[in-house]
């Protein structure tokens, strides 16, 4: 017997292009209606580079310069309300009116629907640069919190960006049977054949967002100290962010600062490099590890990424160091330069690692995922 094209609803803020891709993946195998909150990245990933007729971005009521928080998009509601779909998911800024209203209809209704969320902001962690006002205040904090634990309660499975997201969830108290494996996935395929790198230098590489969250100065404090002892070590920071300036200010002759760089380029990019490195004081998840991975890269990274519980073994495919220790991370990038066997040794066991966040099992674990929930 033919097996039913089941119909899901999803809604978010503004994926990333990465994310478009994953969608736009999943749309061949499924029904399909994807729900913008912004335009950013609206037509950044789909085939001929405008999204398909199910997708679109739906507008808001209240003023464009507010975040999503504070706008309600009327539409959502009223599709969630007729409930013509077998599966909902909703994903994004759970704090927003609409995403809230959404939540509480398909509870009051009945309707099989998950969420689809990172791990939680760690509670102990209250840096003076984070902008959420949970690091703030000790009141938006609670409140979050208490939102949160309500949605958890009443979504019929929480689809859980890693196994990092997963753990935490079951501690919060999250039933086994709710919680679903689904990390962030791409097209590794480019990745993987692109190495290229060669000669007697040894490059680290940095791709991501230039700021304080992401541990960039850091990185460059711990380069320096590395270039002071050997000749042959560069760096290349590929990114743009608030700080960009600053770092540019700190530039070296060994120091390349590479911008912004294309998607179609980024392969080419990880393939000239021997070290990926990423010293995130916080990341959800890092979708750059999957790049690294996927390029067969040793890998450099903090215990606060996401990814990392799924993606990077100490001592097997990289070397995992606490976040804000720089003299971990100078230690880290010292051994590299000192082993090239565990270099080429690691970039093999990258490779593998890779499979779990390619494409095709992503897919299939989605797909499993929303028809064990339509039943």
């Amino acid at each position: 017997m033919k097996k039913r094209r089941l119909s899901v609803w999803l809604l978010t803020n503004a994926p990333s292009p990465y994310q478009m891709e994953y969608l736009a993946a999943l749309a061949k195998h499924m029904d399909l209606d994807v729900r913008l909150m912004r335009h950013a990245y609206a037509n950044a990933a789909w085939a001929g580079g405008a999204m398909p007729p199910e997708a679109h971005v739906m507008r808001g009521w209240g003023s464009e310069r507010h975040r999503d928080e504070l706008r309600l998009h009327p539409s959502a509601l009223t599709e969630v309300w007729r409930g013509a779909h077998d599966v909902y998911v909703l994903s994004g800024v759970y704090t927003s009116p609409t995403f809230l209203m959404c939540a509480w209809i398909l509870y009051w209704r009945r309707k099989p629907w998950a969420v689809w969320f990172e791990r939680p902001w760690p509670e102990e962690y209250r840096p003076a640069w984070a902008r959420r006002a949970s690091a703030r205040s000790g009141l938006a904090r609670m409140i979050r919190k208490r939102v949160l634990r309500l949605i958890l309660g009443r979504a019929t499975r929480v689809f859980c960006i890693g196994s990092a997201a997963v753990n935490a969830y079951r501690e919060w108290g999250v039933p086994e049977n709710k919680l679903v494996f689904l990390p962030y996935v791409c097209d590794l395929e480019p990745f993987r054949s692109c190495r290229i790198s060669e000669g007697d230098h040894i490059r680290f590489l940095y791709v991501g967002l230039l700021d304080q969250r992401k541990g960039v100065d850091l990185l460059l404090d711990a380069f320096e100290r590395l270039a002071d002892e050997y000749a042959q070590v560069e760096l290349i920071l590929a990114g743009c962010g608030p700080v960009k300036k600053g770092c540019e200010g700190r530039r070296t002759a060994r120091v390349r600062f590479a911008g912004h760089v294309e998607r179609e380029e980024l392969p080419a990019l990880y393939g000239s490099a021997d070290v990926f490195v990423f010293p995130t004081r916080y990341d959800g998840w890092g979708v750059v590890l999957n790049e690294a991975c996927g390029a067969g890269l040793p890998v450099i990274v903090t215990s606060a990424a996401g990814a990392t519980a799924d993606l990077v073994e100490d001592g097997v495919n990289g070397i995992v160091i606490n976040r804000d220790d720089p003299e971990g991370l100078y230690q880290a990038m010292k051994y590299m330069v000192d082993h090239p066997e565990s270099r080429e040794a690691f970039g093999k066991r990258s490779l593998e690692k890779s499979s779990v966040v390619d494409m095709a099992p992503g897919v299939d674990r989605f797909l499993h995922a929303v028809e064990d929930m339509a039943g």
